[in-house]
């Protein structure tokens, strides 16, 4: 375990990063996409954390020996970590994960001995450390060009359960069906079967779908293909088993050269009902990439506001891992994100109050170049958490990667007034 002190805030609680796991030989680890719910809070004062690993048989990887999906729960107010489940299909991928009442509902891509992938689900018991039933596949894919994966999970405030999945093909919906849509399928409250799956982008694209939970209604957000992009958004009725009517993008449907966004929208939301976007906006050529969000005014639309100068960024069919959001207390959300520019040796956050930018971006913690390549945010829509994010290194000297968590130790979690 490695702790890296940085400063003490108020509370006494210390700013660190903590680590959680790291590959060992022939192994590669990773976190989840930073659109996909990784981590949530646990009980006052721990939280679990999904960590991919993959497993070769030669140093030279030609090919995948093993993939697991695993469960990492937190110890002693997150100074110590340990390996609590693995998800029980073969072939597995990334997922997302929503606490459920005193259970944790799990939702991942796996392959389970087919050449192609699906979304599965199933729930955990965390205070028994074991798997509810059997795990249940939610979509039926068929090939290499037909397949689904889970793109996030999100429960309502009533208990209904919405899977957020991508696909490789026309989900069977609408007539304007395309490769690459976000389809939702919905668990009701007091129903014992999910609804059929639904697309929710009605332009013809649609990828890196997520989910915030708003009470009874989830918004799904996702990048859309009108002009040259925007982040859509569609809202779901989760009691009703049914999606709502469209609502206008979150971001503006005729961007300028310079302002065009990639793949990688991230929403998140606070107490007091607004939510946040981060995303991208550049050209299509390095240069002019920097990091934005997309601020709810409280009257149904957003106003956009540059966050940080990245460079290197680019906008198109570029999906990100190097920033996200995190949910703080009361009113209060972090932006947290590394620098492509600058090889990601750090990590910046800043914080956002009420639709407005707060505190400007600084560094929170410093490593090699890398250590910050992937990030997943701390979204968890029922609570707060001093841990605010998990990063996997790509560092030359930790070639197959190390997962370490940063936040405010020990972890104290606040539930939603």
């Amino acid at each position: 375990m490695t702790l890296v002190a940085l400063h003490v805030p108020a509370q006494g609680r210390q700013e660190a990063l903590v680590e959680i796991t790291r590959a060992d030989a022939l192994e590669v680890v990773e976190v989840m996409a930073p659109f996909q719910h990784g981590c949530v809070p646990l009980g006052k004062d721990g939280a679990l954390v999904l960590v991919h690993r993959d497993r070769f048989i030669r140093p030279l990887r030609p090919d995948v020996f093993d993939a697991e999906l695993e469960l990492w729960q937190a110890a002693d107010g997150g100074a110590r970590w340990r390996k609590v489940a693995v998800t029980p299909t073969s072939g597995d991928a990334d997922g997302a994960i929503a606490r459920d009442g005193d259970l944790l509902a799990v939702c991942w891509t796996a392959s389970n001995g087919n050449g192609w992938t699906d979304a599965w689900f199933q729930r955990f018991d965390p205070a028994r450390e074991s798997w509810i039933g059997e795990p249940e596949r939610l979509t039926d894919s068929t090939g290499v060009k037909d397949q689904f994966v889970c793109s996030d999970l999100a429960r309502a405030g009533d208990g209904s359960l919405v899977a957020v999945i991508g696909c490789h093909r026309a989900p069977p919906a609408q007539a304007r069906n395309s490769v690459w849509s976000t389809g939702v399928r919905i668990l009701p409250q007091g129903r014992g079967a999910w609804t059929a799956i639904a697309q929710v982008n009605e332009d013809g694209y649609g990828v890196c779908g997520n989910a915030l939970a708003r009470g009874d209604v989830v918004d799904v957000t996702f990048r859309a293909l009108p002009f040259d992009a925007v982040h859509g958004l569609r809202r779901i009725d989760a009691a009703q088993g049914r999606l709502a009517d469209s609502s206008a993008p979150i971001t503006p449907s005729d961007p300028g050269e310079d302002d065009a966004v990639a793949n990688v929208g991230i929403l998140c939301g606070d107490d007091v009902g607004r939510r946040t976007l981060l995303f991208l906006r550049g050209n299509h050529r390095t240069g002019k990439g920097r990091l934005s969000v997309a601020l709810d005014r409280g009257d149904g639309a957003f106003a956009v506001r540059d966050l940080a100068d990245d460079p290197a960024l680019c906008s198109g069919d570029e999906t990100n891992t190097t920033f996200t959001l995190a949910r703080g207390p009361g009113n209060l959300v972090y932006a947290c994100f590394a620098k492509v520019s600058d090889k990601c040796p750090e990590l910046w956050q800043a914080t956002i109050a009420d639709g407005e930018i707060v505190q400007p971006a600084r560094v929170v913690a410093r490593g090699a170049a890398y250590w910050f390549a992937g990030l997943n945010g701390m979204r968890e829509p029922s609570a707060s958490s001093t841990l605010r994010a998990v990063a996997v290194s790509r560092a030359e000297a930790e070639p197959g990667g190390v997962v370490r968590a940063f936040g405010a130790w020990p972890i104290r979690n606040v539930a939603l007034r």
